[in-house]
């Protein structure tokens, strides 16, 4: 290979090279002035249940009544832990009863497990309000319990799908 060739060759490379890099700082993977990693902050997913009847009709998850803050929760202050548990709760009762309102009499069943029913005090009977003061802020304790209550419903199932007796079903 002639030398030509080869300085084209190593040319080509740290074009490349300069582009991954200038990619790398612009979309902020590169590092920062003080020579630490940039971080970059995406806000939280969103979670929501949907409920859906066997003609495919869906049904959302009320709305938080809680009023949701970004800011962190660093201290013990038992107002903050309080409101934690508040949020948490609420996301759980929530999902809870919009999975279990599908059923007029609130009965729900596994189709894959004909026969064993679940009821909406089942699925709050698995609430632990505590786990609330694991989340750093009101509306990640809510989203926590809205993602534990529809686990808990799915932990109900074979099949991930709840049904109510008039054929109106919930699926995880």
């Amino acid at each position: 290979m002639s030398t030509n060739r080869k300085l084209a060759i190593g040319a080509a490379i740290l074009v490349a090279i300069a582009a991954v890099i200038a990619v790398a700082l612009l979309t902020g993977r590169g590092r920062d002035g003080d020579g630490q990693a940039a971080t970059t902050t995406l806000p939280p997913p969103t979670t929501s249940t949907t409920v859906e009847t066997t003609t495919t009709t869906t049904v959302a998850v009320p709305e938080t009544t809680t009023t949701p803050t970004s800011s962190p929760v660093t201290t013990e202050d038992p107002a903050e832990l309080a409101a934690l548990r508040d949020a948490y709760r609420q996301g759980f009762e929530q999902t809870c009863r919009a999975i279990f309102g599908l059923s007029p009499d609130g009965q729900m069943e596994d189709p894959e497990d004909p026969g064993t029913f679940w009821s909406l005090d089942e699925c709050l009977s698995e609430m632990d309000v505590t786990t609330g003061e694991i989340y750093d802020t009101v509306q990640d304790a809510f989203d926590g319990g809205v993602e534990d209550a529809e686990f808990t419903a799915d932990s109900f199932t074979m099949s991930g799908r709840l049904c109510s007796r008039t054929g109106r079903c919930w699926s995880s």
